[in-house]
């Protein structure tokens, strides 16, 4: 009975033995789990970085301090003073304290073992960028895409001037990464973009190309052309005009040569005499029409269009500021009172006289005797006439035979002329009544030598003849 109970107590106590020895080790094993979660998040003990004792610190701590010494913000300064802002806190990094960090977490499991161990860490404290995300964000903040690109200056062929170029903003955002990337590799938190940075105009306003071509169209409206259009009579083509003429087409200027033949119209409607009756005011005070009489033969001004058009168009095609008229009939001379002039003879039949003009001034007032106005074979023909001959000495003849005379300036086709008549014993009055010409103007020897030495002396004596009533 005895001996039972001895053994049933040491069953017991190897019962409690062995529950004990259990219960020790979940209690050792609980301890060391408690130690790997504990080292995963805290150093060991005798750790030290840089020389500072961060033992039984939390590893998050530490590297949320380490972090919050890196900046959080970089700036970009647009050349306009726009300021950018890109967040750094998931840019800027130090691998090396992170790695450290991942290494200490990883020794958790071996707390036990490394738990007294002594351990030194000096990091390295540069730097270091995430370039893909830095990218990503400067990318973001710039907006690149929606940026307003750089306009060429251009020439405004309708208004014909030349459009300004336009700045814009878009960026070269290559150059852009590339420099942030450089400044936070110096450490540095901002970077000023200047015109560098952004995309430029190729064409700027006064770009020889454009200033070249304006230059050009200058040189052939400015300046009215002067058109030289016969006499003393001058026209003009103004600027205005030049300007609604030219045309530029693919790089060349020309001009039109439908409006050139327009005006060569209007300058033909404004100037042409032929054949067309025009006043004369004669030197007795009355104003009588000439030009329009079946025995002219002054027809006057009869314009060439078509050769006075390609002559403008080839004067303003050489830059040329004078051009000449092209006449088809042209006069003895033209001025502001029209295509008689200012140098010609006045004959009035009524008033038996001859008047002889020198540029508007008087130079021979005479008597004459014309033709019998009582024999139409023998009366002086009435129009507008030019002189035809000059002829000293000179013999008429006719059916009254032979007559010299000494100064014979013809007047008509038929032979009426202005000559000397030492036949006629008076001149003026009712002489040509019962003592009438041929049709020829009997003039003293005198007066018609004067007007022989006047006519001999101009550079054209072939001046213009009105014979009236």
């Amino acid at each position: 009975m005895k001996k039972k109970a001895i053994i049933a107590i040491i069953i017991i106590a190897a019962a409690a033995a062995a529950v004990g020895g259990y219960l020790y080790k979940m209690h050792l094993d609980k301890v060391y789990q408690e130690g790997v979660a504990k080292y995963s998040e805290h150093f060991l003990p005798y750790t030290r970085i840089d020389g500072k004792n961060v033992g039984e610190k939390s590893m998050a701590e530490f590297l949320s301090t380490v972090r919050d010494r890196y900046p959080e913000e970089f700036t970009i300064t647009e050349n306009d003073g726009t300021q950018l802002t890109l967040p750094l806190t998931d840019v800027i990094l130090n691998h090396d304290i992170e790695d450290f960090v991942e290494k200490c977490r990883g020794l958790a499991p071996e707390w036990q073992e490394r738990f007294e161990e002594e351990i030194e860490y000096t990091p390295n404290s540069d730097w270091e960028i995430d370039e893909e995300k830095l990218e990503s964000l400067v990318d973001e903040a710039l907006d690149n895409e929606n940026r307003k690109a750089p306009k060429d200056a251009y020439l405004d062929e309708e208004k014909f001037e030349i459009v300004p170029e336009e700045e814009g903003n878009k960026l070269y955002d290559d150059k852009v990464r590339e420099s942030v990337l450089a400044a936070i590799n110096e450490q540095k938190l901002e970077v000023e973009l200047d015109d560098s940075y952004y995309l430029q105009p190729k064409i700027l306003k006064d770009d020889k190309s454009l200033t070249d071509i304006i230059a050009e169209r200058e040189s052939y409206i400015t300046g009215k052309v002067t058109v030289n259009v016969a006499g003393t009579v001058k026209d003009s083509i103004s600027e205005k005009q030049l300007e609604e003429w030219l045309t530029y087409d693919k790089g060349k200027f020309d001009f039109d040569k439908d409006k050139i033949a327009d005006f060569a119209l209007d300058l033909a409607e404004k100037y042409n005499t032929a054949y067309s009756a025009r006043d004369f005011k004669t030197s007795v005070g009355t104003v009588i029409t000439v030009g329009t009489g079946v025995n002219d033969s002054y027809a006057g001004y009869m314009l060439d269009e078509e050769e006075t058009a390609n002559s403008i168009y080839d004067t303003l095609a050489n830059k040329e500021k004078e051009v000449d008229c092209v006449w088809l009939l042209e006069g003895y001379t033209m001025d502001e009172n029209g295509d008689i002039g200012g140098t010609y003879i006045e004959i009035s039949i009524t008033n038996q006289h001859m008047w002889v003009y020198k540029d508007y001034e008087l130079a021979i007032s005479t008597d004459i005797v014309s033709g019998l106005e009582s024999n139409p074979n023998r009366a002086t023909p009435r129009g507008l006439f030019y002189l035809l001959q000059m002829s000293s000495p000179f013999v008429m003849h006719g059916d009254y035979g032979t007559q010299p005379c000494q100064f014979f300036i013809k007047v008509t086709w038929d032979g009426v002329a202005i000559h000397d008549a030492d036949w006629q014993w008076t001149f003026g009055g009712d002489q040509y009544i019962y003592n009438g010409s041929h049709g020829c103007i009997n003039t003293p020897y005198d007066q018609v030598a004067e007007l022989w030495d006047l006519l001999d002396g101009l550079d054209d004596w072939q001046v213009p003849v009105i014979i009236y009533d």
